[in-house]
């Protein structure tokens, strides 16, 4: 089971442990049960002895099940935490296009709900065993009282076992379904937030969003998940009646096939049965919760993500020394040589070729780049700033050629905003003392210092105009220091005064600081401002022109 070598894999001593306590639990229960039977078949027992024998018994299970439970929880919550932190670093360090492909709904499905399934399970890890083992010791008491009884007995159990398999199956096909109609749901569940504007405004759109899209995969999310539990209830209910079957067999037919089965006897032997019927209940009452979490597994894995904390992920890549050393300051020269990048978008067999393209770019360069939608821009953005590798040609820094071995290191030197950035509460990575001392004078120019403050790195608040959040996120972005920057269409969302600000004085700032600089713009009326402008028309650089030239 994928789950049990995930705990063994965060401590194999306190697995074992926590499973040998649950089977002397067991072992000490299976003595009580023999105690039991014992007290009731012996015409006059010696009930001091038995009751000290008793006493001890009981004491012992509970301390050996409560040792056990403590373990298996202490272990199961701390793997579970190191399972979220360790998948999390999994998602960041996949290729973004990989991310763009799975898609938010995907991956917030796979940190929520397979987390919680993987949880739940891991929490039900120490009452299954414990039960196990109590199933196991009364098997073998029940051997000690009579093999031939066992011998009926375990052909009951083994006909369960197999019949068990056949809903087993069924069930877990149905709860497949349901996790891949989750993704479906939790897509629209987003829908929902980002496009509640739209939604808000016409009654027929909204009408029709959540009858024929959200509740129709809600309402099929909920029925698979009814058959599958449904599934398994028939087959604990079954696995219940055989006990009951075996306990019909052992008072009415043993007595008719041997006189030898006296009424004492008969009673030891029914006394097991219904004495395993609980723990055996219940774990088969466990069952569905390991199903869930056997296909969240499965559902991590066809992710690309993984559970098993030996294996190789992107974010342990080689860091090219070179290219570390020259991270801050060190940039002299970026290449882009016959470099081609083919874009798939999702769901679609559309295709967008990026290139081949041509570029060689000095330090401390203002490059503007143009073009239509869907040019190529924001891919190429995206091919420079390190996040995609490209298809064919070589991406090259200060002479060095950019692989998966280097590409974490290349990525230091950029700052970038892009059109659909993402702007974190707090200044990431930065010296507060730093941080304090030189933001004031940014937020005074960007005339944010009546809306935000910063205080230890952390913004005072977010909830601010799109165009506000971009000043915060371009402040950020200055404070890094980095050798590059990149903007995709800052100014979009600023009124002439930003964009004036942003052209003549931030840009100019940044580039006699000998920063390098690319900027996606369509203000043609701030063109002058660059050293050069690039216009890119469906992949290809269409013209380049160098300072000094028409507006």
């Amino acid at each position: 089971m994928e789950l049990l070598k995930f705990l063994v894999q965060h401590s194999k001593t306190m697995v074992w442990t926590a499973i040998f306590v649950g089977i002397l639990n067991g072992a000490a229960s299976t003595g009580l049960l023999s105690l039991i039977s014992y007290s009731l078949s012996v015409e006059q027992p010696d009930r001091s002895r038995l009751v000290l024998y008793f006493v001890l018994l009981c004491i012992a299970s509970a301390v050996f099940r409560i040792i056990s439970e403590i373990i298996f929880v202490r272990l199961g919550q701390q793997a579970v935490y190191k399972l979220r932190i360790w998948l999390s670093r999994q998602i960041l360090a996949l290729p973004l296009p990989k991310i763009e492909e799975l898609g938010t709904a995907r991956l917030t499905v796979a940190l929520t709900e397979d987390i919680l399934s993987i949880t739940n399970a891991a929490t039900l890890v120490p009452i299954l065993f414990i039960n196990l083992s109590l199933v196991v010791g009364c098997l073998i008491y029940l051997v000690w009282l009579s093999p031939i009884v066992f011998l009926m007995v375990g052909g009951f159990i083994v006909v369960g076992i197999i019949s068990y398999q056949i809903p087993v199956f069924l069930a877990t096909r149905q709860f497949v379904a349901a996790r891949e109609t989750e993704d479906k749901m939790f897509d629209y569940f987003r829908s929902l937030i980002e496009g509640v504007k739209e939604l808000k405004m016409q009654k027929s759109k909204s009408t029709f969003f959540l009858d024929e899209m959200l509740e129709k995969t809600a309402r099929r999310f909920s029925d698979v998940n009814i058959r599958g539990m449904s599934i398994y209830s028939f087959a604990a209910t079954f696995g219940q009646l055989l006990v009951f079957i075996v306990v019909g067999f052992i008072l009415f037919y043993l007595p008719l096939i041997s006189p030898n089965y006296s009424g004492l006897i008969l009673v030891s032997y029914t006394l097991v049965i219904l004495y395993v019927m609980t723990p055996l209940q219940i774990v088969l009452n466990t069952m569905p919760n390991l199903a869930r979490a056997s296909v969240a597994v499965e559902k991590l894995e066809s992710l690309g993500l993984t559970m098993r904390q030996n294996a190789e992920t992107p974010a342990d890549e080689a860091e090219n020394p070179k290219l570390l050393t020259n991270a801050r300051g060190g940039f002299e020269k970026l290449e882009l040589v016959n470099v081609r990048y083919l874009y798939r978008t999702e769901n679609s067999e559309d295709e967008f070729q990026l290139g081949p393209l041509n570029l060689s770019v000095e330090k401390g360069e203002l490059i503007f780049l143009t073009g239509g939608n869907g040019s190529g821009k924001t891919t190429l953005a995206k091919l420079l700033a390190g996040l995609y590798l490209p298809d064919e040609g070589q991406l090259k820094m200060n002479g060095v050629v950019i692989d998966a071995s280097n590409i974490e290191a290349y990525r230091q030197n950029f700052s970038p905003v892009f059109s659909d950035f993402y702007l974190f509460d707090r200044i990431l990575d930065g010296d507060s003392a730093k941080v304090d001392k030189n933001s004031d004078e940014l937020l005074e120019k960007l005339q944010l210092t009546k809306k935000v403050k910063i205080e230890n790195n952390a913004f005072s608040t977010i909830k601010l105009s799109q165009g506000q959040r971009k000043r915060l996120a371009l402040l950020c972005a200055y404070l890094e220091d980095s050798p590059i920057y990149l903007f995709d269409e800052w100014a979009a969302d600023q009124d002439p005064h930003f964009k004036e600000i942003f052209y003549y004085e931030i840009l100019p700032e940044l580039k006699n600081k000998g920063k390098t600089i690319f900027v996606i713009s369509h203000d043609d009326h701030y063109y002058h401002v660059a050293d050069r402008l690039i216009k890119l028309d469906y992949g290809v650089i269409e013209s380049e022109k160098r300072k000094a030239f028409a507006i």
